[in-house]
């Protein structure tokens, strides 16, 4: 049945934190709730836990309010990015902590925080002192400690943020893959976009303690409702344009969209993602800086008063360079169009309006453009 939030409203004196907010989760899902510092996400979590009481609204896991439950009724248990281990115990009794609470007998505790260590790939580890392990095997400690408390809902409070970027993405990998197997519900707070975007089955953007979009990642990713909600997944670009007879019409040429649209018309505006714009030779767009990222050059151009931001991969910017004799001058001036395949169209309202946007789903006609 997994978790159902209803109406929820909580706040700090005369602060409103949380603004009626809804979300339901089915079980066995594993969902990022992704926002910015303040928008209320790690409050959700700690009313989600029992950790603060809503003002009102419901929490309903597996078909029970526990809204008014203790966080120890709850059947919820935190992962927060500081841990929380105990460091006057070992590794076996941080694991065996809930369950000595639970009283169970010696040897079931045994059993199972040797099956929980094996889980998390520390087996044999059971007598180190937390001091003695690394960054990522503190997480996985605390991971085994959460699950030894057989919850049925899991909370991930920024778990991973205080760790490296290459041991925070092993961390969620290795997260993925245990959820993979054990299937427990699972909540992760975070601000990490492509953390969301590789763990999740869905994402929730969190802005202003509302929820602005709740989609797969790629939905999220390629059909955002909202300049905020694409904001949040990376840069973009827009092309101002009319939406007239069942097309898009803009600088980069014409974009047919699909059935059923033929009556909508007025101004609007294309949002492409860095990736969807290819470059060529000639056109008035003029390339102000460049920039080496590796697997990709990143291009920063302006087009009548307006920064375009282009992502070439490294294979792809060598051909261009190799096919004009020289690389990309700053100052020179090029063309871009719109790539095939960059999916579909996301008209969004002109800016000035602030109104959400709407997804056309229609048919490609990439290679347009100036």
């Amino acid at each position: 049945m997994g978790l159902s939030i209803r109406d929820l409203c909580f706040g700090f004196k005369e602060e409103e934190v949380l603004l009626s907010l809804s979300l339901s989760v089915e079980s066995g899902e594993f969902i990022s709730v992704l926002g910015k510092s303040g928008c209320g996400k790690s409050t959700l979590l700690k009313v989600i836990a029992g950790l603060l009481r809503p003002e009102s609204g419901e929490i309903l896991l597996d078909g029970e309010n526990i809204a008014a439950l203790p966080p120890e009724k709850r059947g919820t248990v935190i992962v927060f990015q500081d841990l929380r281990l105990f460091p006057n115990m070992n590794v076996f009794e941080n694991i065996a902590f809930p369950m000595k609470l639970r009283k169970l007998s010696r040897e079931k505790i045994r059993e199972r925080a040797e099956e929980l260590l094996s889980l998390v790939e520390l087996p044999g580890l059971g007598r180190r002192r937390i001091r003695e392990l690394s960054g990522g095997q503190q997480q996985r400690v605390a991971l085994a400690r959460a699950l030894a408390a057989k919850p049925r809902l899991l909370l991930l409070d920024e778990a991973f943020s205080g760790l490296d970027e290459t041991l925070r993405r092993e961390m969620g990998d290795f997260v993925r893959r245990l959820h993979e197997k054990k299937r427990i519900t699972t909540l992760l707070i975070t601000h990490q976009k492509d953390e969301a975007l590789r763990l999740s089955d869905r994402i929730a953007l969190m802005s202003g303690g509302r929820i602005l979009q709740y989609d797969t990642p790629e939905r999220i990713y390629h059909c955002p409702k909202s300049r905020e909600a694409a904001s949040f997944l990376g840069e973009t670009n827009y092309f101002p344009g009319e939406l007239r007879g069942g097309s898009f019409f803009s600088s980069l040429g014409e974009i047919p969209l699909g059935s059923g649209e033929e009556e909508r018309d007025g101004r609007c505006e294309l949002m492409l993602r860095p990736q969807e714009i290819g470059i060529r030779e000639g056109g008035d767009s003029i390339l102000l800086r460049k920039s080496y990222e590796g697997e990709s050059w990143k291009l920063l151009l302006e087009r009548e008063g307006r920064k375009l931001r282009l992502s070439l991969s490294s294979s792809e910017y060598e051909a261009f360079s190799r096919s004009r004799g020289r690389e990309p001058g700053e100052g020179e001036r090029f063309g871009i169009f719109r790539r095939e395949g960059s999916g579909l169209p996301v008209l969004l309202p002109p800016e000035t309006e602030g109104e959400p946007g709407e997804v056309f789903h229609g048919k490609e006609k990439a290679g347009a453009g100036f």
